[in-house]
């Protein structure tokens, strides 16, 4: 894939083949509905990612498809899990943006990139937006965080506001 931006080899051998450009159709085709041999939850939201950049539309948006349709337990776990890739995260909160559940395993994810969490400050519910809030490394290392809660009409006014006095008490 080539403007994917994770390289081949972070699936497992056995996946490489159905996510390889030079691969038949068919065999990307398996992939992208999920039609693997068992495989971990990472592995196949990984698969999936990386075949949402391939150069067939169909192949493309039968991943994505895919993606957004997983099961609860499947996307739970890859969410959760320490090992996912941040651009995946990224992507599959992208792909599950109505669902409560899985935004906020995406923003407890210590992998999550901090432009995901600054993405999704803005439009979280409040609920959420004390998960964002919480999370004061963060703040302090994404300022656009901070001024993505502060946009959220759904934030509480006090965390909002004990957001910015802990911003400001730390120099940002």
């Amino acid at each position: 894939m080539p403007d994917c931006p994770l390289p081949l080899d972070v699936l497992p051998k056995p996946l490489q083949k159905h996510a390889d450009a030079k691969a038949p159709a068919p065999l990307r085709m398996m992939g992208a509905k999920g039609l693997v041999p068992a495989v971990a939850a990472v592995d196949l939201c990984t698969l999936l990612y990386v075949l949402s950049f391939d150069g067939d539309p169909g192949v493309r948006e039968t991943a994505t498809k895919t993606a957004e349709g997983l099961p609860d337990k499947i996307w739970g776990v890859a969410l959760r899990a320490e090992g996912v890739k941040g651009a995946v995260l990224d992507w599959l909160a992208d792909r599950f943006a109505g669902k409560e559940a899985a935004i906020e395993l995406a923003l407890l994810n210590a992998a999550t990139p901090d432009e995901t969490v600054a993405r999704l400050a803005p439009v979280v519910p409040r609920k959420l937006a004390d998960i964002v809030r919480q999370n004061e490394l963060r703040l302090l290392r994404h300022d656009g965080i901070i001024r993505g809660l502060c946009q959220n009409p759904d934030a509480l006014a006090s965390s909002i506001d004990g957001a910015c006095d802990f911003c400001v008490r730390n120099g940002l």
